[in-house]
């Protein structure tokens, strides 16, 4: 059995059932697919059915089963690019709210080294740090600097 066939990418359902046709095909026997000639498919489907001895019923069967491969390897293509989409947009919604966080915990302390900054000259360091929740090394670092 020799199979030549370099198809578009658009004839691959109507190539799976050749192949499937061609599987059952007697020993020595030779088929030639040429690129382009697409329009022939059915007719040499039929003639590879003939020469294999194929009911119409059998033919009909290997079509069903390439069709349900072909329909398979869709769906699990478009699972996996669904669950990469899902995956991409919980990860872009996760680092969104990571940021938020880190952020606001930015603010809080930049607001807290202020308003120590300003209680430097009026209370001592440990009100500075019991008013502010800095520790009170922060608080001395600040009078130092």
């Amino acid at each position: 059995l020799f199979v030549w066939a370099r198809l578009r990418r658009a004839h691959t359902k109507n190539f799976s059932i050749l192949l499937l046709a061609l599987q059952h095909c007697t020993a020595g026997s030779s088929v030639f697919l040429v690129e382009g000639q697409s329009s022939v498919l059915p007719t040499l489907t039929l003639a590879i059915a003939n020469q294999a001895n194929m009911t119409r019923a059998e033919l009909d069967d290997l079509e069903h089963r390439a069709i349900c491969i072909h329909d398979q390897r869709n769906a699990i293509k478009k699972g996996e690019r669904l669950g990469r989409e899902a995956g991409r947009k919980e990860g872009i919604k996760e680092g969104i709210k990571e940021g938020i966080e880190q952020g606001i915990e930015q603010g809080e302390l930049r607001a807290k080294l202020t308003i120590a900054q300003q209680l430097l000259h009026i209370l001592d360091d440990e009100s500075i740090s019991r008013t502010t929740g800095l520790p009170l090394e922060a608080i001395v670092q600040l009078r130092n600097d």
